[in-house]
């Protein structure tokens, strides 16, 4: 990474490219793909459906601008804990699983969660990717009566991750810790 000029990221997403610029630093200039697409739905079940979205993406970051160091796709989707390829109903007619959403002190019962798949495309390998995850969030059962996003997101709120960690991790942490993984192979929190 210490030889790259500029890299070009699937999105027009503010957040996700100031995610990307924050790990790349300032001396490596990111280049948005606003027209980028993910060919799937806007609200991706799934890690399989999740992971196509961003591979989709990173290949229109590739195809308008082919002279970058590395293309990137982030798509963030939903699942169950249960089954890593469907989201499940929150009525009360499955049993979720206890866990700690982070910063926040006890465990809650969540069914679904919520990741980013992050794909990155080298120049060196232009045939090739590598899919990386970002951390998971786990959505509490009690918080999924929210009201749905315009194209079914699982929440409308534009950072609900900020709102279920009290804070402590917004939307922004979770891509970062995931670009951390797949650029410079490893997390830090």
């Amino acid at each position: 990474m210490e030889q790259w000029r500029f890299v070009s990221i699937g999105t027009g997403s503010k957040i996700k490219v100031e995610a990307l610029q924050a790990i790349v630093g300032p001396t490596i200039e990111v280049l948005p793909c606003a027209d980028a697409n993910s060919r799937v739905r806007p609200q991706p079940v799934g890690e399989s459906e999740t992971t196509t979205g961003a591979i989709n993406r990173a290949m229109d970051a590739k195809a308008k601008f082919p002279d970058a160091d590395a293309w990137i796709g982030i798509e963030n989707g939903w699942w169950s804990f249960a089954n890593a390829e469907e989201a499940l109903p929150e009525d009360g007619s499955v049993s979720g699983e206890l866990r700690v959403v982070p910063g926040t002190e006890s465990a809650v019962e969540c069914v679904n969660c919520d990741a980013a798949a992050i794909v990155v495309i080298l120049r060196e390998s232009p045939d090739a990717h590598t899919v990386t995850w970002s951390p998971i969030l786990p959505i509490p059962v009690d918080k999924l009566d929210w009201e749905r996003g315009p194209n079914e997101e699982w929440s409308i709120l534009k950072d609900p991750h900020s709102v279920l960690t009290n804070g402590t991790h917004p939307r922004q942490w979770y891509l970062q810790e995931g670009l951390k993984a797949a650029l410079l192979g490893g997390q830090s929190s």
